[in-house]
């Protein structure tokens, strides 16, 4: 699990049984940012080498990769973002944000990752932000449009539920947002 969080998916897999890897996951505490994990920093090419090694070789065979969307967030459009439908990566005539320029890197990286792990007989999953046709997602990257053209991969975007937020004034009710 890549990119993991509070690493919900590798804690219920070993709770159903499943052998996994240790989570990875840049900080102990990813919602507050604190404790640092050099070794789990995908910004670092020798860490992302290091994955796309065993993607290739083992012992990585199933794997979850869930780049931060933040860079292809909607609000970028209010925020300065330079990505367009033109441009995903960004730029537009204007130098690219820090968050831009890491989203790209952790968005190619989790590309090329989901195709090692295709072409080596794994199975990959990987999860970002669905289309709004506002602002541009990772999906519209070169390196993604690449791997969803695969015959061997299948594109499913549906709708999940925003953290557990949802309008105040109305019980059992959640904003939703496309994945």
């Amino acid at each position: 699990e890549l990119f993991a969080g509070k690493a919900t998916l590798t804690a219920e897999w070993r709770r159903q049984g499943g052998k996994a890897l240790a989570p990875v996951e840049v900080y102990e505490d990813p919602h507050t940012r604190t404790g640092y994990v050099k070794a789990h920093d995908l910004l670092l090419p020798e860490n992302r080498q290091a994955h796309l090694h065993r993607a290739k070789c083992g012992p990585e065979n199933i794997g979850w990769v869930a780049a931060p969307c933040t860079s292809y967030c909607d609000w970028n459009l209010e925020n300065g973002g330079s990505r367009t439908f033109q441009q995903p990566e960004g730029g537009d005539g204007r130098p690219l944000t820090d968050k831009e320029l890491a989203g790209n890197a952790l968005s190619e990286f989790a590309a090329d990752y989901f195709e090692d792990m295709l072409d080596n007989n794994g199975f990959p999953f990987a999860e970002s932000s669905g289309s709004s046709g506002r602002y541009p997602k990772q999906w519209d990257l070169p390196r993604w449009k690449k791997v969803l053209s695969r015959p061997d991969v299948d594109w499913v975007e549906f709708r999940m539920c925003a953290f557990g937020l949802g309008p105040p004034d109305e019980e059992n009710a959640y904003y939703q947002h496309l994945t």
